[in-house]
């Protein structure tokens, strides 16, 4: 009878053994859904605060393209003003770059840009107009400054330190974008899709 009772205390202390091991291994499942848990809910948090700084960057799109639109297209009328005071300087300029015709296209190129120039801050024909001043840019580049545009990849900063860069990037960023909501274009198109 005393070895039963050994025998029953030794299969019961076994078996609490075993309880016990089954309840720690159940207690750290639960601790491993419990961090997954607050994992998730941390993604979740994280996700909805990420979704809430694109939505409040988006709404300054259009904001931003308007002051580069203002910004640049002033410089672009104001260069081409004071060319069109100073034509003769710039037929000049334009003979030491070889460019052909210059006393023809010193005013063209003038003009352009003075016009194009004030169309870019009206936000009219935005795309266009942004194409061809980057047209206008790219020939710039090539033309006065030729070897920073061919050391685009060898010294990046070179190429971003000659003066066509900023209005080149300015016409590209609304070549791309468009115009944003502030411009005549976006109420034009308004107006057809109300007549249509």
């Amino acid at each position: 009878m005393a070895t039963e009772r050994v025998t029953q205390s030794a299969s019961l202390a076994s078996c609490n053994q075993n309880n016990s091991r089954v309840s720690n291994k159940a207690n750290d499942v639960l601790a491993i859904r419990k961090r997954g848990m607050r994992h998730e809910e941390t993604m979740a948090n994280l996700l909805r605060l990420y979704r809430r700084i694109a939505s409040a960057s988006s709404s300054l799109q259009s904001v931003m393209l308007l002051a580069v639109r203002l910004y640049w297209g002033f410089q672009f009328a104001q260069t081409g003003w004071g060319k069109l005071h100073n034509l003769a300087k710039i037929t000049g300029f334009f003979a030491s770059l070889n460019i052909p015709f210059p006393g023809f296209a010193a005013p063209i190129v003038s003009t352009l840009e003075f016009v194009r120039g004030i169309l870019l801050m009206l936000g009219l024909f935005s795309r266009p107009v942004a194409l061809l001043l980057a047209c206008n840019m790219f020939v710039a580049y090539w033309t006065a400054d030729r070897e920073a545009l061919t050391a685009i990849f060898s010294d990046p900063g070179k190429f971003y330190a000659a003066d066509p860069y900023t209005f080149l990037f300015a016409s590209l960023m609304v070549l791309i974008f468009g115009a944003g909501f502030f411009a005549v274009d976006t109420l034009v198109a308004k107006r057809l899709k109300a007549v249509d």
